[in-house]
């Protein structure tokens, strides 16, 4: 049995509509009700493929940032690694470097046909493998043409699969998004659905903590997963990808190569209050060690203890019988004449 929840709110920068509806077991908690609390957009700049650049380090109260990326050069930033191959559980689907690029400020995965593929669809994808956290918030700002290949983007683990957190998957379509939460190893999942028009610039991104998981859109929080015994508690990096499913029947590319553009991405990590920080232990130099007399040895430990009488002077420690036998100094003198 399944519980979907429903509501409805507008969102003025920039002006689009929402709904948002979630599907989850019973005994797992999702909390879908439009959320006050603003969460980073960007910060307005025309001269922007996406009219907003990264926030800024500190733009989210008890966050810092640690990592930003607007991706002005030609070239895959450090700490990025482009997908090749065949992804795992779908041999429909194929990646290529080729399919990744950097140009005009924004990075461009790209689905099409290769011919060095048999002509087959190919797409881009890529991996953030240096900056990977253990709770901490991600923000990408992105947008894709139009349906076709799955856009996703996602937390996956440094360790063995799952857990996975999916904060934007739109599995084919361009009118709505998909958050999804895998854990436990028989892939139970938490589903949570956004219709939101792909096409358009949005900043997507997913704020993770012990005590919960929030999706927000364009500074605002559209779903969250508050049951803590779901949540992941192992480091995990971001990934942004395309995939066309192929092998699932999902795939819809009308004969069309499509884009999806990353205009800029940023994470940060939560900043303790002082009562919670782990105090750095001092290191004392060592204690000069006290010097102790020599033990006796065993012998002689286990030996009764003798206790020896004072010495006394030599007049009383002769016996009476010999003292009477001394001659006396009188006597001795009448000898020696």
């Amino acid at each position: 049995m399944a519980l979907i929840s429903a509501v409805t709110f507008t969102n003025t920068t920039p002006s689009y509509a929402v709904t948002i509806s979630s599907t989850f077991a019973t005994n797992v908690g999702v909390d879908s009700n439009a959320a006050t609390t603003v969460y980073p957009l960007g910060n307005v700049d025309s001269s922007e493929p996406s009219g907003y650049d990264p926030p800024s380090a500190n733009a989210m109260s008890g966050y810092t940032m640690t990592y930003s990326n607007d991706f002005t050069g030609t070239t895959l930033p450090s700490g990025w690694t482009a997908y090749s191959g065949t992804a795992a559980g779908d041999p429909g689907s194929l990646w290529a470097p080729s399919q990744v690029k950097v140009s005009g400020g924004m990075l461009q995965l790209t689905t099409s046909q290769l011919p060095a593929d048999n002509n087959d669809w190919v797409s881009g994808g890529a991996g953030q493998s240096g900056e990977a956290l253990t709770y901490g918030a991600f923000f990408v700002r992105s947008r894709m043409t139009g349906v076709g290949p799955t856009q996703v983007e996602l937390l996956w683990p440094t360790g063995g699969w799952p857990p996975e957190v999916d904060f934007d998957e739109t599995y084919g379509g361009d009118t709505l998004t998909q958050a999804t939460l895998h854990y436990t190893s028989a892939n139970l999942t938490i589903h949570n659905n956004l219709t939101i028009d792909m096409t358009q610039w949005h900043t997507f991104g997913i704020v993770w903590s012990p005590a919960s998981i929030i999706f927000t859109v364009d500074g605002t929080e559209w779903a969250s997963i508050t049951t803590t015994s779901v949540i992941p508690d192992q480091p995990m990096g971001l990934d942004i990808q395309q995939q066309t499913w192929c092998s699932s029947g999902l795939r819809v590319l009308r004969r069309r190569r499509r884009l999806m553009s990353i205009g800029w991405l940023s994470t940060a990590r939560r900043v303790l209050p002082m009562h919670q920080r782990r105090r750095r232990l001092i290191r004392q130099p060592p204690r000069r060690p006290i010097r102790q007399p020599p033990r006796p040895p065993w012998r002689a430990r286990h030996l009764p203890r003798v206790t020896r009488r004072p010495l006394q002077p030599i007049h009383r420690r002769l016996r009476p019988r010999q003292l009477q036998r001394q001659p006396s100094c009188a006597r001795l003198m009448n000898q020696s004449r």
